[in-house]
């Protein structure tokens, strides 16, 4: 069985301007992979250098929370003040997936075949003929929302996205300590699994707390995936989180 390999997130430097604060991050913390959502000015030519100048590869790309709004479409969903001030800031950084510069990206790594993440909702807002266009040329895979964000089942129930496409599981959307999540876990054998645990809103992708991190360890034993990606906010130590992931593999 090949080891997991560890991968770091773009979101630990979400923010910053410039896609090369991750790969830095990655490379001094000994990342050999990336999962990156790049921002709207990122190219593919800065990918490609930045990959060589770093010696760190793209794993996968994570496309933004929605697939087309607008800022007065954010400004009249039923959130909170701070909650439309993260999703403004996120649209200006990032776009919308629709045109986020991930396509051209793609582009530019057709050897490397990059999984490209969607979140379950993204897939609800386009037909089936366009998701099955994408999985012919890309590497699709579909990540979990919490059930609370949800509008229909298959947007948070991992059995129901396995049949759009391989899942990406975040224990974290899903419930971290809901009891039958082993048992879910063992019928979706994930190859991409995330790590960021919601502590409230201003510690939303966190590090596992002991009963967390416990949980976590056993859906590992029972199937260990390709990827174990740190998503972590910048505000949460990456050396920490490398030292949990590295515990977690030490322990398959």
């Amino acid at each position: 069985m090949p080891k997991t390999e560890l991968v770091l997130s773009s979101a630990t430097t979400f923010f910053t301007g410039r896609l090369e604060a991750a790969f830095r991050r990655a490379k001094k913390h000994g990342f050999r992979y990336l999962e990156i959502l790049p921002y709207r000015w990122t190219t593919p030519e800065e990918v490609l250098a930045l990959e060589k100048k770093y010696d760190i590869q793209v794993a996968g790309i994570h496309l933004p929370l929605w697939w087309h709004k607008t800022y007065w479409q954010l400004l009249r969903e039923p959130t909170g003040l701070f909650e439309k001030i993260f999703n403004f800031t996120v649209q200006f950084y990032l776009n919308g997936a629709a045109k986020n510069t991930a396509w051209k990206i793609l582009e530019a790594l057709p050897a490397e075949r990059p999984y490209l993440l969607f979140h379950a909702n993204l897939i609800s807002e386009m037909d089936r003929d366009k998701l099955a266009e994408l999985k012919k040329k890309y590497n699709v895979v579909i990540e979990n929302i919490p059930p609370l964000m949800a509008k229909t089942r298959p947007e948070w129930d991992l059995l129901e996205i396995k049949k759009n496409a391989p899942p990406v599981m975040d224990p974290a959307h899903y419930g971290p300590l809901r009891p039958e999540l082993p048992d879910i876990y063992r019928q979706v054998l994930p190859n991409i699994v995330h790590i960021g645990y919601e502590h409230g809103f201003f510690f939303q992708h966190d590090l596992p707390n002991e009963k967390e991190f416990t949980a976590l360890r056993h859906l590992l034993q029972i199937h260990s995936p390709r990827y174990l990606v740190l998503e972590t906010y910048p505000w949460i130590s990456v050396k920490k989180g490398k030292q949990v992931m590295e515990k977690l593999v030490r322990e398959l």
